[in-house]
Order: structure tokens, then sequence, then C-alpha cells
């Protein structure tokens, strides 16, 4: 809380930290947060109720929309990432089906 009563939220880096933290566009998260949340969600099977459960124990609060809302953007940038990894490995002119 400042001085002045209002109440600032933002990003303060520890000791050695990043000076700015990498967020996710369209999003308030971090690159690394997401990928967490999708590795527990699509790998071990954690639903998204039990990922909010888990963050409340952190003091953190969000909905489970918001955690869907926060995959979206990464789940496009992993499309065409892996479209230009295909491009790559098989050549422009070549067709290839996975």
């Amino acid at each position: 809380m400042q001085s002045d009563g209002r109440i600032h939220e933002g990003y303060s880096p520890k000791d050695g930290g990043l000076e700015k933290m990498d967020v996710v566009l369209s999003t308030h998260a971090s690159a690394d947060f997401l990928a967490h949340l999708a590795f527990d969600h699509f790998v071990l099977n954690i639903p998204y109720y039990r990922e909010m459960y888990r963050l409340w124990d952190h003091k953190m609060s969000l909905s489970r929309m918001t955690l869907i809302n926060w995959l979206a953007p990464g789940a496009s940038f992993t499309g065409s990432l892996i479209e230009s990894l295909k491009k790559r490995c098989y050549g422009e002119g070549l067709h290839y089906q996975l």
C-alpha cells in the first residue's frame, strides 16, 4: 500500500531475478506458469478445479475459466511453432502427414 492509501500491484523481482517478467500476450501469466499449468492438466490429467485449489493454497485466486482462457494463446503459439518446425524439417514443397 502506498502512502496515499492506494494499492498498487506489480512485479518485484527477487535479488538476482529477472527485471521484467515474461508475460504471455493477452494474459497476466508468465510462460513458465502456463507451461506448468499445461503440463499438470494435459500430461498429469489434473483437472482445472484442482489447480484452482492448489493456487488458492499459494494465495492466488483464479477462476477455472481464467485458467482455460490463459491456455488458448499458448495453444495457438504451439500450433504455429509445430508448423514452422515441419516446414523446416520437411521443406516447403513436400507434403507430410503426422
